[in-house]
């Protein structure tokens, strides 16, 4: 919970905006609570239990919500409970909810109350070179949760219509929400101004985030300012930071004033991270495949300027407002780049865009669309 990536961002926004519109909001738990795993033997046992698994009611708040349910182990025995049976796994309560939102594709339904999955993308079905994830296994898994879920969420328009097209999900029962973008306001009060002095990328270090052509692209640019790459390393990181040319310098050992160069950090905190963003002279944002791409919301609405790829999610969620570019031409990147790192007018003119475009993404849009699906699911809702 305290860290992790767009999606959790995604489920920590979902989570504010339901408390700030006066709504209970209540968390399912692993019932191990941070003690150890008993074994595989008894997680193998409790998936292939028919009955599935016995969520029990909390009382006492907990993490900023409102209570819960805890179901032991619930979550990775949901994973074996499909491979056995090739279905969701159910949960059961004494205690129901109003209404359960899962925030994304999980293989477990709780019964006896409305379901709502929220679904980002199809990536691994619509470009499954470029992940991990087994597609043919989580393709049986999206078609079980959209056979079973009383309704779909999803991310962008893009990802609404793959998943209408693939998974055969009658327009009605699909709803694009967007992602809100909840950012605390700069300590100084500032946005993003002309004299900041590195380009910026964040996410997972991975082919499907075209850093190895970034890289390539900003060295080839004769940008002055540094690139800094803030993610974890993911599927084939070795092979992207290659392909760009290796030499990558820890961030941490970035000194106060440095010129052209490639650093790379791990992971960073909340705040410093979003210090770092404010700062940036460009996001630099390539990917090959997104749902919506939240660091172009998140830095449109600080007034950074974008740089992104030109179709899918990513330009659907710039709007206009970034400068688009092909993901597979690193020449015609690098020129970007180049522009960017000298003409201060294009990057003014990009930021104020970027700061109307960022509105759109608000919680209390999101919320809104939200609210509509919750209230005809649980009149209790409104």
């Amino acid at each position: 919970m305290p860290n992790g990536t767009g999606v959790q961002t995604y489920a920590k926004n979902l989570a504010a905006g339901l408390r700030g519109s006066g709504r209970c909001t209540q968390l399912l738990l692993d019932g191990r609570a941070g003690k150890r795993e008993s074994g595989r033997l008894s997680r193998i046992l409790r998936a292939a239990s028919p009955f599935g698994a016995r969520a029990s009611k909390m009382t006492a708040p907990h993490a900023g919500f409102d209570g819960g349910w805890m179901a032991r182990d619930v979550f990775r025995a949901a994973q074996i409970h499909f491979d056995i049976f090739g279905r969701l796994h159910g949960v059961h309560s004494r205690t129901l909810p109003g209404i359960m939102h899962w925030t994304y594709p999980l293989p477990l339904v709780f019964e006896g109350v409305p379901n709502i999955y929220t679904i980002h993308d199809l990536i691994p079905l619509t470009h499954p070179s470029l992940t991990s994830i087994e597609s043919r296994r989580f393709r049986r898994i999206v078609e079980q949760v959209v056979r079973r879920a009383d309704h779909i969420v999803t991310v962008s328009e893009a990802s609404r219509e793959n998943i209408m097209s693939l998974l055969g999900v009658p327009a009605e029962k699909i709803t694009n929400t967007y992602q809100s973008v909840d950012l605390p306001p700069p300590a100084d009060n500032r946005m993003a101004t002309p004299d900041c002095t590195y380009f910026l990328f964040c996410g997972t270090i991975e082919a499907r985030k075209n850093v190895g052509r970034l890289i390539a692209a900003y060295r080839a640019s004769g940008a002055q300012a540094p690139l800094i790459l803030v993610g974890p390393r993911g599927f084939r990181a070795d092979a992207e930071l290659a392909a760009g040319g290796g030499d990558i310098s820890p961030f941490e050992a970035m000194p106060a004033a440095s010129g052209h160069g490639v650093w790379h950090s791990r992971w960073l905190p909340r705040p410093a991270f979003l210090d770092l963003l404010r700062g940036a002279r460009a996001l630099l944002f390539p990917s090959l495949a997104e749902g919506f791409g939240l660091p172009i919301a998140e830095a449109m609405a600080y007034g950074v300027p974008v740089l992104t790829s030109a179709g899918g999610a990513t330009a659907e969620i710039a709007d206009g407002c970034a400068m688009l570019v092909n993901p597979l031409d690193v020449a015609g990147m690098a020129r970007m780049i180049g522009v960017l790192d000298s003409d201060e007018g294009a990057r003014a003119q990009l930021a104020q865009s970027g700061l109307r475009r960022a509105r759109r993404f608000r919680p209390q849009a999101c919320m809104g669309e939200l609210a509509n699906i919750y209230d005809r699911l649980d009149p209790a809702f409104s």
